[in-house]
């Protein structure tokens, strides 16, 4: 299960604070990555599996985790196979 908040750990629900949290990439930086593929006349694909990788791959940055990109191509393939 992935939780995506911009709430600090510490004010998390504490049922939800033995999971681990992974910082992704701020919205300022998420926003600035789909603006520029905008600007550069690359609009997320409508396709709903291509779109959500498109949006992931922007969510989680420059530097994402390997156990984190592992898990989330496993999820893809299981939502949209």
């Amino acid at each position: 299960m992935v939780l995506i908040t911009s709430d600090a750990v510490e004010e998390a629900p504490t049922d939800i604070r033995a999971f681990e949290f992974i910082s992704y990439a701020s919205q300022d930086e998420f926003q600035a990555a789909v603006k520029a593929m905008y600007s550069h006349g690359q609009p997320p694909p409508k396709e709903p599996r291509r779109r959500a990788e498109f949006l992931v791959r922007r969510l989680l940055g420059t530097e994402p985790e390997i156990e984190v990109l592992t898990y989330l191509k496993e999820w893809l393939t299981g939502v949209f196979p």
